[in-house]
């Protein structure tokens, strides 16, 4: 039956070889697992979810990444579900199976120090690149701007003369944020600068886009 579920992914849906694998060798491990090594005398169709629990557990003793774990669930549902569609079973004990949490990465954050360390390093401001990317760092230490805020900062909604700008935040509500005299100048130099390197730089919304007057994204 597993061959059979393998022949569907490769024929019939267009799996990539690398998923197709992936796919054979989870259900072949689970396979020998359920039948102590005699894969031939699978009954999938007698399979409970606390057969499939077991096995999950003791893969989880062993040591297995949450991550993996969560392949390992998708790949029995897979299956189930391809029994169910194509031969007749009625239900998939692998849908009740609960797939693992993958841990977040924790937040990097920089030392205040740092920071001010990069802050206070020369600026050449006659670099595109420098000048911006230092102007993000200025305006994202100063104003505690979200960097979505940042990203879709646009050149109107900037009040150089009052020293405010305009974003919009969380549930698209507008907030008004206000900058000192040190932003201001930078963000004045860089807009001079943007307007000699960006390409037809008056049809730019946003404010802060790269040389080729695209904007810019969080992973620039």
């Amino acid at each position: 039956m597993i061959s059979s579920f393998i022949t569907y992914l490769q024929c019939e849906l267009n799996y990539s070889a690398h998923t197709v694998d992936a796919y054979r060798h989870d259900l072949e491990e689970w396979a020998c697992f359920a039948t102590s090594g005699n894969m031939d005398e699978l009954d999938a169709a007698s399979v409970t979810v606390s057969d499939l629990r077991l096995w999950i557990a003791e893969l989880a003793q062993k040591g297995l990444s949450p991550l993996s774990l969560r392949r390992k669930v998708q790949s029995l549902r897979a299956f189930f579900r391809y029994l169910m569609r194509c031969h007749g079973a009625t239900h998939n004990p692998a849908s009740d199976l609960t797939l693992a949490k993958t841990p977040k990465p924790l937040p990097v954050y920089i030392r205040q120090n740092e920071l001010e360390t990069v802050l206070d390093e020369a600026t050449d401001y006659d670099d595109f690149d420098q000048l911006r990317n230092r102007l993000i760092l200025l305006m994202l230490y100063s104003t505690g701007m979200r960097c979505s805020e940042l990203t879709g900062l646009h050149t109107h909604n900037i009040d150089l003369n009052r020293g405010e700008l305009k974003v919009l935040g969380k549930r698209n509500k507008e907030r008004i944020i206000p900058f000192g005299s040190e932003l201001a100048n930078m963000m004045n130099a860089y807009l001079t600068l943007r307007k000699q390197t960006v390409p037809q730089p008056d049809t730019v919304k946003e404010f802060f886009v790269r040389k080729n007057g695209l904007p810019i994204y969080r992973k620039l």
